[in-house]
């Protein structure tokens, strides 16, 4: 590095030198060959960092290291909450969640275990809904937290942060789960950005506002009856198990709600309005009322 003084013809050719004898000394072993482990985690680190984003060097390096990625990429981190890694553990997890997931490929990364998951389709239910993994999970203390599903490694370091994004958020709203996904916490993520300079108050829809108002006031439950709608619009069996009453009251309550507030459910600009309400009062309530709990991050 030119600090001190200009670089001379000297330099230039030690430095010629030098690069020739490296090259020579990795010809001479098997370094790539014999670490292939290794030299994905090169990869993997210098995406995360930000210090690789050509897509013609991350082809050309993948095609070195004879890795095939289909068009389905998810990023899932594993975090103690509690005890944090060890390097004995890193390794044990780290190798029984390869069984589990072929062609993903792992990297310790900022106290986290980093895993890039290569699926055959678009779908996390492989992730989310396997007993294997989630047993594995609260067996060992583990916290996992997935991306939206993505196809070009230029963007693996933006969906490592949708990783960070779901386990902060999750965490703070329910802390027993053992896998956190991003897809679950989009809209409170939006409200987050949005907290960070305005009120969320100021985006509430006004019929939300007035159910909370006339729940309390008459003791009643329309605001939870909402709520179980608009997730189970299509399902109101489903809406109404959750409530633990009968379909017939489920719709008696939904109808009450129309006649009160001169709402159409029907409409799914108001419904969307509504969900994103309550996703917000959810976010603000946490941040008004926090719990004793926190997260490395």
């Amino acid at each position: 590095m030119e600090l001190d003084r200009k670089f001379t013809d000297i330099d230039f050719e030690l430095v010629q030198f030098l690069c020739e004898l490296v090259s020579v000394e990795l010809q001479k072993n098997d370094f790539y060959n014999c670490n292939p482990g290794m030299m994905h985690s090169f990869l993997l680190s210098e995406l995360l960092t930000g210090e690789l984003n050509d897509a013609n060097i991350i082809a050309m390096r993948l095609t070195h290291l004879v890795w095939t990625l289909t068009p389905y990429l998810r990023v899932m981190t594993l975090t103690d909450l509690k005890n944090g890694f060890f390097d004995g553990k890193v390794q044990l997890v780290a190798q029984h969640m390869i069984q589990l997931l072929p062609n993903s490929r792992w990297i310790v990364y900022q106290g986290r275990i980093v895993f890039l998951i290569s699926l055959v389709d678009s779908s996390c239910k492989i992730i989310a809904e396997d007993k294997r993994i989630l047993e594995f999970l609260q067996v060992n203390g583990l916290t996992a937290s997935l991306s939206d599903c993505f196809s070009h490694l230029t963007f693996l370091r933006k969906y490592y942060k949708q990783c960070l994004t779901a386990i902060e958020i999750g965490f703070q709203l329910n802390s027993n789960k053992p896998v956190y996904m991003y897809e679950d916490y989009l809209c409170e993520h939006i409200g987050k950005i949005i907290s960070e300079q305005n009120d969320l108050a100021d985006f509430c829809h006004p019929v939300i506002q007035k159910l909370i108002v006339y729940d309390n006031a008459h003791k009643t439950s329309l605001l939870p009856t909402l709520e179980a709608y608009l997730q189970y619009v299509d399902t109101p069996n489903i809406a109404a198990k959750t409530l633990f009453i009968h379909r017939n009251t489920l719709f008696y309550r939904i109808n009450r709600i129309r006649e009160l507030f001169e709402i159409d459910l029907s409409d799914g600009d108001i419904r969307l309005k509504l969900q994103l309400t309550l996703h917000f009062l959810k976010l603000k309530t946490q941040r008004d009322d926090p719990k004793d709990q926190s997260i490395e991050r």
